[in-house]
């Protein structure tokens, strides 16, 4: 392979920093101080580069709005979905207890029948001997009394109504049942407004900062506005000031709303080339 020759090496080297070189002074940052007050140059390249960095800063302003109008849209849907979903909550919430309280209501009267048909029972075996007619009627009493209970035992969901003897005991076990009914409901479990509530937070604070970001933005529009008008002694702290607050909202910004990364990339984007192309040509034009 042949040797590449020193010129052509130096030319490659070169390139990088011929480009360096070619945007800083596109931007105006090579221009000492003295130029900026005293050359009509430095101050066309300086309003240029400061209404270039202006309509950037509106960009990104317009941005954060958007974004902001966009969770706060998805907030008011989950506090419509949070309202819903409670209201549902509590409609199935009714429906299990009216379950579980006629299932409770229940158990007295399987209770009662249960007892009536064990006394019969015993009523029979005690005529038996002096009036069978009377204990086999008796014992048909008995039998309609316990199908009648079994009947009663056929509408309640599991209770082992035999082991009931007080009110707090029925209620423990009403209580477990609309558990139960809770647990293996998909509507139900399905059901979060909890979470969503959290959901709808969030996406609050979201909006919320996003607006407070877009503040930040106008108040570095200001001070970029007031750069334009200031004499040339103020004008540069003015641009540093505006400069430092829009960096300060565009930072918060990305970190807020990750989403609107690619937006500010191609804007920061925009403003290299804009500013440093359009410097150029004003330069040439003054």
């Amino acid at each position: 392979m042949a040797a590449q020759s020193p010129e052509r090496a130096n030319g490659h080297m070169t390139r990088p920093r011929r480009f360096l070189g070619w945007l800083v002074g596109g931007l105006g940052w090579n221009e000492p101080l003295h130029h900026h007050k005293k050359t009509d140059r430095a101050t066309v390249r300086f309003h240029t580069r400061v209404a270039v960095l202006i309509a950037c800063v509106s960009m990104v302003g317009a941005v954060a709005a958007w974004r902001a109008s966009i969770h706060a849209n998805q907030a008011s849907e989950f506090d419509q979905q949070e309202m819903q979903e409670r209201a549902l909550k509590a409609q199935l919430d009714l429906r299990f207890a009216a379950i579980a309280n006629e299932d409770s209501r229940l158990v007295p009267l399987y209770q009662s029948e249960l007892a009536n048909s064990m006394w019969l029972h015993y009523e029979a075996d005690q005529v038996s001997k002096t009036s069978p007619r009377l204990a086999a009627q008796l014992d048909a009493e008995a039998l309609e009394q316990l199908r009648e209970a079994e009947t009663t035992r056929q509408f309640m969901s599991g209770w082992v109504a035999e082991s009931y003897t007080d009110l707090a005991q029925i209620k423990a076990q009403s209580d477990q049942e609309i558990k139960l009914l809770e647990r293996f409901s998909d509507d139900y479990t399905r059901l979060q407004p909890d979470v969503t509530h959290r959901l709808a937070e969030d996406e609050h604070g979201t909006t919320q900062s996003l607006v407070e970001i877009v503040g930040i933005l106008i108040g570095a529009l200001v001070f970029l506005t007031l750069a334009h008008l200031a004499d040339n002694h103020r004008r540069r702290s003015f641009v540093i000031v505006g400069s430092a607050t829009a960096a300060m909202g565009v930072v918060t910004l990305m970190l807020m709303d990750p989403s609107s990364v690619s937006f500010v990339v191609v804007i920061a984007a925009a403003f290299i080339v804009a500013n440093t192309l359009v410097i150029r040509r004003s330069v040439k034009a003054a």
